[in-house]
């Protein structure tokens, strides 16, 4: 039997693109808020109202979409082809049917929001940005399924390539289209919702010519996407993952929107610190990613799984290290890298030592729930975040961010505190399996 110090570098080397990938995707949103930054905190704030919608909306999609890992990740682990074919026909159907809501709300993101008491001129950019970039939902939908069968097979490198060819179309259109260059229309906040969707087309087309031959080896019968009752029974289990991921992210949002009734260089202020705290928060996900999949592939092939959970969550510290420093010592120089507007500047200085805080907690949950996810144990881990975030921290957001007690840093207070709670509860959950 391996031990954890023996499966780390092989983990490692598995989660390494996962983490390029992962920040591959997040760059595009750093790159959407840095253009945007050329254009005045409202732009910034609008960008990332934008993006707390779009994702906000999407991200039970993508949540789902990682909930088939037990499905593929055992399946390749058992050495079975069919099974691998039926668990993509199967999630594809639960998939297209949960795409097809999300595409119909976007136009409902300006009258949502404003609900909400977000500044009205930051709306309007928000609503451009939103209704530019839901035409590369499908294309989103398409990619995730293929690139997680590959990562099911232990295969990363693909999906890194793609992303990386979709940051170039992202930036040189973006670039373009937001203020008019290279001979294309000055669409403002439009064009770059705009060129992330078209990258989004990209990488889907891209991926799915690169892995045409693993996609005809699983003969996936696309009819079984109509199955309903095969693609009710997989939904009891990917679903909860959907719920769980969207969960977290929409805790985030809705502190955004709390942040957002502070004023727009407030929204900023957060905007800057979500980015930066995301594009970190993307190397304990690629562990994540790497130890469902090597969990999984042990589940079906009926091997231990312990050593693989311990050389995650090992890694897991080593790797968050660097970020808590970062954001702590040098918070002044990374929110620099979103914005040179003074008063957005300030504020998100403020706020990145506190996200710096909370690092470990936010990596080594995030792997805690890989670890089980891997085990097809989706259910349970799924309310931790419910206590975690909407019990608890978000109640103590709305109350610490008036403007009469903290402000926008006891939104962020609240959320370390959230962050810890989850982590304690999934490590009493994986503390339980580990003894069974």
């Amino acid at each position: 039997m391996s031990s954890a110090r023996e499966t780390a570098p092989g983990l490692l080397r598995l989660a390494l693109p996962a983490m390029v990938s992962q920040l591959g995707l997040v760059a595009m949103g750093v790159v959407d808020v840095m253009l945007a930054g050329s254009l005045g905190a409202t732009a910034i704030a609008a960008v990332g109202l934008g993006h707390l919608w779009g994702w906000g909306t999407f991200m039970i999609v993508i949540g789902t979409t990682a909930g088939l890992d037990p499905f593929l990740t055992q399946a390749f682990g058992a050495r079975d082809p069919k099974a691998v074919g039926r668990a993509m026909a199967h999630g594809a159907g639960l998939l297209g049917l949960l795409t097809i809501p999300v595409v119909l709300i976007q136009p409902m993101a300006g009258p949502v929001l404003l609900a909400f008491g977000q500044p009205p001129e930051v709306v309007e950019g928000a609503t451009a940005f939103v209704h530019a970039l839901a035409w590369g939902i499908p294309p989103l939908v398409a990619f995730g399924l293929v690139r997680q069968m590959l990562q099911a097979d232990g295969r990363m490198t693909e999906a890194t390539v793609v992303i990386f060819a979709g940051n170039v179309v992202n930036f040189v259109l973006a670039w373009a289209l937001s203020q008019g260059r290279l001979g294309l229309p000055d669409l403002g906040l439009g064009g770059i919702g705009t060129a992330s969707a078209t990258a989004r087309w990209v990488m889907a087309l891209a991926l799915i010519v690169i892995a045409r031959r693993p996609l005809g080896e699983a003969a996936i019968p696309w009819a079984l996407a109509f199955d309903f009752r095969a693609v009710a029974r997989l939904a009891t289990t990917a679903l909860p993952v959907g719920f769980q991921i969207g969960l977290e992210v929409w805790a985030f949002n809705a502190a955004a929107l709390i942040a957002g009734q502070l004023g727009a260089h407030a929204g900023a202020a957060n905007t800057v610190a979500i980015n930066a705290a995301s594009a970190t928060f993307m190397i304990p996900l690629g562990l994540s990613m790497a130890a469902a999949t090597r969990v999984g592939n042990a589940v079906g092939a009926g091997l231990p799984w312990r050593h693989i959970a311990k050389a995650a969550l090992g890694l897991t510290v080593l790797v968050q290290v660097p970020s808590t420093l970062l954001f702590a010592l040098g918070p002044t120089l990374v929110a620099g890298a979103f914005t040179d507007d003074p008063g957005v500047l300030a504020l998100a200085a403020t706020v990145l030592p506190v996200a710096g805080a909370f690092q470990l907690f936010d990596g080594l949950q995030v792997v805690m729930f890989g670890i089980l996810r891997g085990r097809g144990d989706t259910r349970l881990p799924s309310l931790a975040n419910v206590v975690g975030y909407w019990f608890v921290g978000l109640p103590i957001a709305a109350y610490l961010s008036h403007p009469d007690r903290l402000g926008l840093i006891g939104v962020w207070i609240a959320l370390s505190l959230a962050l810890v709670l989850v982590t304690v509860l999934l490590g009493a959950r994986l503390a339980t399996a580990h003894r069974r």
